[in-house]
């Protein structure tokens, strides 16, 4: 309910437009969705201006998603450049927690990038460090987080994604809302 009437107030603050879109990021089993339109449905004037976008990759969750919420106002899209109006509203709940990461590790002035592999009988899960390519070595120091016997956590795909979400609300104006509200 609440992130339903941050939404509404949030559409207020665009000065109500007409017609604008809400875009979901990885909306997993599609409860949130619901919830929302649920509550969407109390304030008419945004009910009737919405429209409603699932960014979804897997035809899986999608087929899940779709038997879920039957509502006229919502489509699916795989990719974001999908997008081509606005405003809009980018909602998500542990999205960029989901994207891949790279893992580094500074020793001894060295940059090292965690794998993950299985063991030779293949019961085992065992990590590697492997020396880091130069380009991701670069991108790393440039962000100057890292002193010896440190990992961080280079969410490369978060940082993509949010580049095209930047862009697409610098283009049709907007807002974007992203949250964890697990344990």
């Amino acid at each position: 309910e609440m992130l339903a009437v941050w939404c509404v107030a949030f559409w207020e603050h665009l000065g109500k437009p007409h017609k604008f879109l809400l875009v979901e990021l990885g909306p997993g089993d599609g409860s949130l969705c619901k919830d929302l339109l649920k509550i969407f449905k109390k304030f008419n004037n945004f009910y009737n201006s919405l429209e409603v976008n699932l960014l979804e990759i897997s035809d899986k969750l999608k087929k899940n998603q779709k038997a879920k919420i039957k509502n006229k106002k919502v489509t699916w899209i795989k990719n974001i450049k999908e997008i081509d109006r606005g405003p809009i509203i980018f909602i998500g709940n542990e999205f960029f927690d989901a994207l891949p990461i790279k893992q580094i590790l500074k020793k001894k002035k060295i940059f090292f990038e965690k794998y993950v592999t299985l063991s030779n009988d293949k019961k085992k899960i065992r990590f590697l460090h492997k020396k880091a390519n130069n380009s991701l070595i670069k991108r790393i120091q440039n962000l100057n987080l890292i002193s010896d016997g440190n990992t961080i956590e280079y969410p490369i795909e978060a940082i993509k994604f949010l580049n095209t979400i930047s862009k697409k609300i610098n283009k049709f104006n907007g807002g974007l809302l992203a949250f964890d509200y697990g344990y």
